[in-house]
């Protein structure tokens, strides 16, 4: 873990994404990456509601600090935004270990499914515990394909933003059952989740 006295380099993580505060995010850190900083500090303390986009940034930015080398560490985060990293199996990736900078796999710029399994199919009660489950079974399922992370990370985070929103906006009582199917062929994945809600 980076000693506190070491991150004299901050930034902070926008909430609102609107395309102007994403391209400052973006202009801010790769200005400081061009300065050679031994160690980042992200901010996280203005993220109070979390959606893939804000996981997507964050991976984005860890991405550019292993490629420079620089160590990292993301601050401040909300019960939130800590709840969905372990969900999606990230909170490792993004804390404690900001000082073991690791390469990122190698990008290919499309969705290559091919290998492994093929379908991932799950019946769950709609409450905040099953779909926890049901997000880190799918993960790992993700993991046995030869989908690129960060394509992983974005899927991942697309199934547990769909089976909440079903929950939340459905008004699923937590007894009730969502379907939950997945299915992946050469070159896309589709997801399909069903429910009794409203």
């Amino acid at each position: 873990m980076l000693a506190r006295a070491e991150l004299k380099n901050r930034i902070e993580v926008p909430e609102n994404l609107s395309a102007d505060s994403i391209n400052e995010f973006e202009r801010g850190l790769k200005q400081l990456l061009s300065t050679g900083p031994q160690a980042i500090e992200f901010d996280c303390s203005n993220l109070k509601m979390v959606t893939s986009s804000h996981v997507n940034l964050l991976w984005s930015a860890r991405e550019q600090c292993c490629l420079a080398g620089v160590s990292f560490q993301f601050t401040r985060m909300s019960a939130g935004l800590v709840r969905i990293l372990h969900v999606l199996d990230l909170y490792g990736l993004f804390t404690g270990r900001g000082a073991e900078v690791q390469k990122p796999r190698k990008q290919t710029g499309r969705l290559k499914v091919g290998g492994g399994p093929t379908e991932f199919t799950r019946s769950l009660k709609a409450d905040t515990d099953n779909i926890a489950a049901t997000v880190r079974e799918f993960r790992s399922f993700l993991d046995k394909t030869a989908i690129d992370e960060l394509s992983i990370v974005e899927l991942t985070t697309i199934a547990y933003e769909a089976l909440t929103n079903v929950r939340l906006h459905g008004e699923l009582d937590p007894h009730q059952m969502i379907e939950f199917k997945v299915t992946s062929g050469a070159e896309k994945i589709c997801m399909v989740i069903e429910d009794s809600g409203k």
